[in-house]
Formats: C-alpha cells, structure tokens, sequence
C-alpha cells in the first residue's frame, strides 16, 4: 500500500520473528540491529539490504530479486557481517548491495 506521497505504509509488525543471513539464524533485535547500520563495513552492508529484501518478500513484494538475494546470502556466508571485505571483494558486495537497495526502494503498487 502507498500514501499520497508515493512512499510504502510502515510495517508494524514484521512479517517474520527470526531470518538466516549468511547461514546464521539472527532474531528480530540483530536483524533490526543491521537495519539501523549506517557504517563502512560492506558484509554488514550487504547484510542490511538483504533483511530489507527478505522482508519485503516475506510481505508479499515482485519476486524477481530472488537470484541476488541468494546471490547475497552466499556472499555473506563467504564474507559473514563483520569481516570488512576490501579489493575486490568488497567491490563484489558492492554490486549486490546496490541491486538490493535499488529493489527495496522501489516503490509500493
């Protein structure tokens, strides 16, 4: 659903209580935890827009971001949150990061 202004009604209650990211079962306070993440560190970058993503699809969003977000998740089990990729792995990140981001900031229908 979305406002006048073109912008998603805020989810209240998540669609989900826990999630795996990178073969990790985190809980909803981690997962907002990565939300909130406003750092340099690209596997938790990475890791943010892939809880944005899988909520999205878990509250029924267009599934055809699946490939990169399973792309995403098999970066982070290669590069777990926290592990600050640099040279070309972070560039690695960086493509997935900005595919998801691009996704969850399309806008609702």
């Amino acid at each position: 659903d979305s406002d006048s202004d073109g912008q998603c009604d805020p989810v209240l209650e998540w669609p989900v209580t826990e999630m795996t990211i990178g073969g990790v079962l985190y809980g909803e306070e981690a997962l907002r935890g990565f939300l909130h993440y406003d750092g340099e560190d690209m596997s938790i970058l990475v890791a943010r827009e892939l809880v944005a993503t899988s909520l999205n699809l878990a509250s029924g969003s267009d599934p055809w971001i699946q490939p990169t977000a399973a792309a995403a998740e098999t970066y982070l089990i290669d590069h777990p949150p926290g592990s600050n990729p640099q040279g070309a792995d972070r560039l690695e990140g960086e493509d997935l990061k900005d595919a998801l981001e691009a996704y969850n900031g399309t806008p609702c229908e």
